[in-house]
């Protein structure tokens, strides 16, 4: 199941048309941004991402105390992992999910930053709220890549010198996955194209901003230097396109962290073995 890199997309098999729309399932990511514990616009924001699973970044015990507070993200997200980070204030990562979490996963960084972590999700196959005997697993990895910052703390340098760490990174995280489960990976790659995003679409997986046509010029971050306002497109979500179809993606302007949530509809393919020749 886990400890090897698997086929690549390209060699699974062929597909049948769509799923019923019944199996669809909304996901979300966001980075919370750890400094801001608490923030009410921000659990806000996560509340009207509708989604069915939820990864979050940069969370932390005051997060998590603040979310399981919080009365409509307890009612909508009774399964909830959180995982705190004793060596970085950044490095906490969790999962909200309206349905059973049944497998977890973690692995340390390479490059010495951020863990990334895989669940399994089991999800109906219809339209009701509880996974029937004929429910379905999803597979999620959530990461946060190595911020393009280089070792003495430059961003200019880091720009440049960052890639083939957060390359090192994805390769090494997606050694987790389950070649054959329906996937998703998503989080905070700190990159807007290149470097970890490179290794996973060379396998075949597909960003959700692509398919809907969202462009690189609506970011999903935002930092106020001095007079100026830096903007990224850092989070994503990446789809396995032989087992899902993108109905809709955005970005929500909501919150108060400097990151901004994405949420993605997918609706899952059939998939059906090879005809022989």
């Amino acid at each position: 199941l886990m400890g090897c890199a698997g086929p690549r997309l390209q060699d699974r098999p062929t597909l049948a048309p769509d799923a019923p729309p019944g199996a669809r399932v909304i996901v979300a990511t966001y980075n919370l941004n750890f400094g801001m514990a608490g923030d009410g616009p921000t659990l806000e924001a996560i509340a009207a991402t509708s989604a069915d699973i939820v990864a979050l970044q940069e969370t932390s015990a005051r997060w998590q105390a603040a979310i399981e507070a919080h009365p409509a993200l307890r009612r909508r997200y009774p399964h909830r992992l959180f995982f705190h980070s004793q060596r970085y204030p950044a490095g906490g990562m969790a999962f909200l999910s309206r349905y059973p979490l049944t497998e977890h996963q973690r692995r340390p960084s390479p490059a010495g930053f951020f863990d990334a972590h895989r669940v399994i999700v089991r999800l109906p196959s219809g339209p009701s709220s509880a996974p029937p005997a004929g429910a379905w697993s999803l597979q999620l990895l959530n990461v946060h890549l190595k911020p393009p910052v280089s070792r003495s703390g430059s961003v200019v340098v880091g720009y440049f010198s960052t890639p083939k760490e957060r390359r090192l990174e994805m390769a090494h995280f997606k050694r987790l996955l389950d070649a054959e489960l329906p996937t998703v990976i998503l989080g905070d790659f700190n990159e807007q194209r290149g470097g970890g995003l490179q290794v996973a679409t060379a396998e075949g997986y597909r960003d959700v901003f692509r398919a809907a046509g969202i462009t690189s010029g609506q970011a999903t971050w935002r930092w106020q230097v001095g007079p100026l306002k830096l903007r990224s497109q850092l989070d994503h979500i990446l789809y396995d396109p032989r087992h899902f179809r993108v109905v809709g993606a955005r970005i929500l302007k909501l919150g108060r962290s400097d990151h901004l949530p994405v949420v993605a509809t997918l609706a899952r393919r059939r998939a059906t073995p090879r005809r022989s020749a």
